[in-house]
């Protein structure tokens, strides 16, 4: 090959790479520029920044997939706090097998309010919980939520960025040319529940052999029927300008794959008559809700199946879809204008989002997910628009100590493996709270995280590298002691991120919390106080409030000098720790340890001119000044005797007027003679030469 060959070869060679980085550039250029023009177009409809990465991936899956803000206008955390009363949103409990609590098929405990109940022991459980609907006696059921659990399940940042979970956002108005079209749709849906036309193990007393509904009529007879369960939902859904797949999701939400009473047709009192959407079924304390029921079916002459279906799609068109709760979360969650956080429809809190599979499944079976589809998504003032990564406690112990032996995992989830155990009774290191971050439905889990969607066991406190472990099963010793009346402000870290944490108080009876943190005494007891982010990383701090609790007036200590007249601490020596001089400390409890203004971390050195307050709450009680003897005074304070506090020492000498006062005076006085003189210098000389030792002196 000739060189001029060669050279056309190269050239060659090197354009075509020249023009495929060029068309890559192009390409990456266009991607960001479709990007960065489509999240505008979300903002400019009203959407919080928030919201626009998760909204764009949707989009690029899914671009048939419509996104419309529902302006609630409503505050956050106002529309929270009336979400958690009156019994507005339940969680599940009920004791495990051995009677022990936590039990494994209760909702984790920060998720189970204690403003109702008492503080006595039943089942297991170190607290009698109010059951809403269920039986109290033996504590099973359904009982009020946490507002940490409200603003999780309420806030639509939780579950847009999934295709499952964004179900709860669609448009649930009749969304297919027919009913021909629909019906295979809905038969997979239906597909290995009660409701299925092909033979499984739940259904058998609901259709025949050919797949059609079977069902007992007023009289104890059994009725067959030629329409199938798939036709009468879709009957009932195009009559009433519904989504077929909603109606079947929101059917199997309340009366489960299996069926319920309210579907059997068998129930005493109320044979033949059916509830298949539970309308009329309130809560009730005795587990009265089926009864509630099914008397309101009988009062409607819902006497089959195929009428229950029908009437109750009637009912939550003219009830809920013309009031403008349109979406599957609008009702359970009723931010609309009209009856604000009334007029909703179910009360457990997981209810909504546990009906997504279903839609999700049975648009994907049939080949339809991605074809157009509305979602309208809520928006609410002041919800947190940005995101930190975790919240640690801060001037609080981060030790705790483990409740029952239970495994550690690798990672925040009961689905990662072991890595090891944590004994009753042992002491751990928390090194902050966080939420599981797993999906709905993630293969790893199967199908029954449709029950339970990630309730049990979704907190998890860090312990160490690969190591987490369930927040029920550990105590925060980070306490705040409070009189009736008085106050303590929640004293945390961001670890990135400038998001407001939003705070939560477990009983309010004994304790609240505002906006700020600021935590005020109620009542004699102790609570939990939490701090919470939107990504779901917590930290607690447990709060006694004493109906005589005053505090401390004095500071005292087995190690330190407590000079209680001139308001010094003293014999301190150098190189000591934060977290090393509060043990020394009796009333380690209520004090907060400041230099300059600024709170010092448990690794910052005492210095002299360190100021240790007492508190009572957020009341300072008394000031105390601390004095490390060699440490001069607060212009070189720095907790260790070095040459500059020889240079502070020779200027005091030098200088007719002296340069020194209070506490460095006090801490140039090393002999503790109650003056400042050669002896002073030449015994700090002696120390940094090594020929010399400094004792601490009390002043």
């Amino acid at each position: 090959m000739n060189s001029k060959s060669l050279l056309n070869r190269i050239f060659a060679l090197v354009l075509a790479i020249v023009v495929a980085f060029f068309c890559f550039g192009i390409e990456t250029f266009a991607a960001t520029a479709e990007e960065t023009t489509y999240k505008e177009s979300l903002k400019a409809a009203g959407f919080p920044d928030i919201y626009l990465d998760k909204l764009w991936a949707m989009h690029k899956a899914h671009p048939k997939w419509k996104f419309e803000p529902y302006n609630t206008g409503l505050d956050w955390d106002t529309a929270v706090a009336n979400e958690s009363s009156n019994s507005r949103c339940l969680v599940y409990i009920q004791p495990n097998s051995d009677k022990t609590a936590p039990g494994s098929y209760s909702s984790t405990r920060l998720y189970l309010s204690r403003s109702y109940g008492a503080y006595t022991s039943k089942c297991g459980f170190d607290y009698d919980y109010v059951i809403r609907d269920g039986s109290d006696s033996s504590q099973s059921g359904w009982t009020n939520a946490s507002p940490m659990a409200v603003a999780f399940y309420m806030n639509p940042y939780s579950f847009i960025g999934n295709d499952i979970t964004i179900m709860q956002f669609e448009s649930l108005e009749w969304n297919f040319s027919s009913i021909s079209q629909a019906e295979p749709i809905i038969e997979t849906m239906l597909s290995g529940t009660f409701m299925s036309k092909t033979r499984n193990t739940s259904n058998k007393n609901y259709v025949d052999d050919d797949g059609n509904i079977s069902y007992v009529n007023t009289s104890g007879k059994r009725v067959a029927t030629s329409q199938t369960f798939a036709n009468a939902i879709c009957q009932a859904a195009k009559n009433n300008n519904l989504n077929p797949c909603y109606l079947t999701s929101k059917i199997l939400g309340e009366v489960g794959n299996s069926g319920s009473g309210s579907t059997t047709g068998t129930v005493s009192n109320y044979t033949g008559y059916y509830n298949y959407l539970n309308v009329g079924a309130y809560d009730s304390g005795s587990g009265e809700a089926i009864y509630n029921g099914l008397k309101h079916a009988k009062s409607q002459g819902w006497d089959t199946p195929m009428k229950a279906i029908s009437g109750g799609a009637s009912f939550i068109a003219s009830a809920y879809i013309a009031k403008g709760q349109n979406t599957s979360y609008l009702q359970k969650f009723n931010v609309t204008p009209k009856n604000t956080y009334g007029n909703q429809y179910m009360t457990a809190i997981n209810g909504v989002v546990n009906t997504t599979y279903k839609t999700y499944s049975g648009y994907k079976s049939a080949g339809v997910l991605d074809s157009v589809k509305t979602f309208y998504i809520p928006v609410f003032k002041n919800i947190p628009n940005s995101l930190s990564s975790s919240i640690v406690t801060s001037g609080y112990t981060n030790s705790a100590k483990v409740t029952a032996g239970v495994n550690i995992r690798k990672d925040a989830g009961i689905n990662y493996a072991a890595n090891g155990s944590a004994t009753k009774g042992s002491t751990v290191t928390i090194y902050g709270g966080f939420r599981e971050q797993h999906v709905a439905y993630d293969p790893s889990y199967g199908t029954t995280d449709s029950t339970y969607y990630r309730m049990f066991t979704p907190l998890w406190y860090k312990i160490g590298d690969n190591k987490f472990v369930a927040e029920d099963y550990v105590d925060t010793y980070a306490k705040a002691l409070i009189g009736v009346g008085g106050t303590h402000t929640f004293k945390y870290k961001l670890d990135s991120g400038s998001e407001k944490p939003r705070f939560m108080s477990w009983d309010t009876r004994i304790a609240t919390v505002d906006k700020d943190g600021k935590i005020k005494g109620v009542s004699a007891g102790v609570t939990k106080v939490v701090a919470y982010l939107m990504n779901g990383s917590f930290a607690v701090i447990n709060v006694a409030v004493d109906t005589d609790f005053s505090g401390p007036s004095l500071v005292s200590s087995p190690t330190y000098g407590v000079n209680n007249t001139s308001n010094f601490i003293s014999k301190v020596p150098v190189n000591t720790t934060v977290e090393k001089f509060t043990k020394g400390i009796n009333e380690k409890d209520y004090i907060k340890i400041t230099k300059s203004g600024k709170e010092l971390a448990k690794t910052d050195l005492i210095t002299t001119g360190c100021v240790v307050s007492l508190m009572n709450g957020d009341e300072v009680v008394k000031k105390y000044t601390v004095i490390i003897t060699g440490d001069i005074g607060e212009k070189v304070g720095d907790g260790k005797v070095t040459i500059s506090d020889l240079l502070a020492i020779r200027d005091e000498l030098l200088s007719s007027s002296g340069t020194l006062s209070g506490a460095g005076y006090k801490a140039a006085d090393v002999n503790g003679d109650g003056k400042v003189t050669i002896s002073d210098l030449l015994a700090i000389r002696d120390y940094l030469l090594g020929s010399g030792s400094i004792t601490p002196q009390t002043y």
